[in-house]
């Protein structure tokens, strides 16, 4: 019997990657390597990452913009301590025309009006779906723990509706 997954549940990963100007934001460059690890572990997900795919010769906004509309839902990882880089702006924008099934995990600040600058800027984007980490030893867990929850809970919705919408 094959391992292989005919219909994964494609992941797509999102946050600042790599910056120059802000050369401490090595937590969040952690913690995507880390759920990256995670992912590997279940069968069933693929994951989409830009620094793990060399393989287009598309330009690359056009390409990580093509892996995120195949995607089935889009992980948002959010530093309260920095503003929302440029090309994370594009894939939240791209990501709600769309119509993506987006999480967003928000990595806290020390300081609280950071923390709610971020939460606000996503309210007033209509981006409702947001989760707050707690300043934790283990944000790769933390998160792990409530993707899993999540996508049980959007999915387990998505079927009921699809069943209540074909059974009349």
């Amino acid at each position: 019997m094959s391992d292989k997954i005919d219909f994964p549940l494609n992941v797509f990963i999102s946050s600042v990657m790599r910056n120059d100007v802000y050369p401490e934001r090595k937590r969040i460059l952690d913690i995507r390597k880390g759920l990256s690890e995670e992912l590997d572990k279940y069968k069933f997900i693929k994951k989409f990452l830009l620094e793990e795919d060399n393989s287009s010769s598309l330009p690359l906004e056009q390409e990580y913009l093509t892996y995120l509309h195949s995607c089935d839902v889009i992980l948002f990882l959010i530093d309260a301590d920095y503003p929302i880089s440029e090309g994370v702006s594009i894939e939240i924008a791209e990501a709600r025309v769309a119509e993506k099934t987006r999480i967003f995990y928000i990595i806290p600040s020390k300081d609280d009006q950071k923390n709610a600058a971020i939460k606000h800027k996503l309210i007033s984007q209509n981006e409702k779906t947001y989760i707050n980490i707690k300043d934790s030893s283990n944000f790769v867990e933390e998160i792990m723990d409530d993707f899993l929850s999540e996508i049980v809970t959007v999915y387990r919705s998505k079927f009921i509706n699809f069943h209540y919408n074909n059974v009349s």
